[in-house]
């Protein structure tokens, strides 16, 4: 395999990557931080979102969301049941298990993904709100049908966010050692390895229901990495994806020392190396409730995706009623 070019532009996203992860460390120190609006670093509603009104009390949380991807690789459906406690105004901690549906090329199956615990801190500083994550997965899933990397993980993740009255502008920055499915993504592979990962983008919120926004994404693994299909196993989807002519993901990335057998592949950086973009709809009939209608673009792997999600506090709901 042909050593990889010198890359300029590595060192500034590690060096935005350091800064981002510092601002995290010396957030977790500072005591006199008021409390966030409880949105995401995309301006959508957080799963942990902080209770409203002046005398906050600890409050738990139960979320529901249900996530549907269309690509050229298949049909992917995600349900994601999570639950939590607002530990202080500013930290949150949340547990979730996704239960997953594929219908790709090789056929169907359904299962369990990971389940994972998140801590989310949020501190609001003199320009702009930070979010600092770190979530832990364990392997419950299916390694076989791609569900799960089949090891624990963990996520690291700092995210800055400010909007002026109708417009809101984000970026966010982690390292993990696997590659997370995103709102607008749901990867057709699991996998293992070390990433940093970077996103970018805003918001315009033309009303307090519907917001229209679109960001910029780039993933960048370094040392070795192992990915799984999701699907059942049979058959050669991440052959065709991978290392087909014509369509398909990366044109060959598997070649070059790096190996694969039907529904595992094994190579180094450049095997899950990703970018691209993605433009988004989100609609909050009420306030428990948003839905979002996306659009995604992997410059890398040449894949389009749609997708559909619907997440509600559900916790919320019943006492709202």
């Amino acid at each position: 395999m042909k050593p990889q070019k010198n890359d300029p532009w590595r060192r500034v996203r590690f060096i935005v990557l350091s800064l981002l992860l510092s601002g995290g460390l010396w957030a977790q120190t500072q005591s006199g931080s008021a409390s966030a609006n409880g949105q995401s670093s995309s301006g959508q509603s957080s799963s942990s979102q902080q209770p409203a009104g002046s005398g906050w009390e600890q409050q738990f949380f139960w979320m529901e969301g249900l996530q549907f991807s269309s690509n050229h690789y298949g049909r992917i459906w995600v349900l994601n049941n999570a639950a939590g406690f607002h530990l202080t105004k500013r930290l949150s901690l949340e547990v979730g298990l996704p239960f997953y549906n594929v219908n790709s090329s090789q056929g169907n199956v359904s299962g369990l993904g990971d389940v994972y615990a998140q801590l989310e801190l949020l501190t609001a500083l003199p320009a702009a709100r930070l979010t600092t994550s770190l979530t832990v997965t364990a392997p419950t899933g299916n390694k076989s049908a791609g569900l799960s990397s089949g090891r624990p993980t963990v996520d690291f993740t700092n995210g800055l966010a400010h909007r002026w009255s109708m417009i809101g502008l984000f970026g966010n920055a982690g390292v993990a050692d696997t590659i997370a499915n995103s709102a607008y993504f749901v990867r057709p592979v699991s996998s293992y390895g070390w990433v940093g990962h970077f996103e970018a983008g805003g918001e315009l919120f033309p009303n307090g229901h519907i917001g229209v926004g679109a960001a910029a994404y780039d993933i960048l693994p370094f040392g070795s990495q192992t990915i799984y299909q999701r699907g059942n196993g049979n058959g050669n989807v991440l052959g065709s994806l991978m290392g087909g002519s014509g369509s398909g993901m990366g044109g060959g990335l598997l070649g070059g020392g790096m190996g694969h057998s039907g529904a595992k592949a094994t190579g180094s950086s450049g095997l899950d190396r990703d970018n691209g973009g993605a433009a988004w709809v989100d609609i909050s009939p009420i306030r428990s409730i948003n839905i979002e209608l996306s659009y995604s673009r992997s410059v890398h792997f040449d894949l389009n995706t749609f997708a559909v999600s619907i997440n509600s506090n559900i916790w919320s709901l019943i006492h709202s009623h």
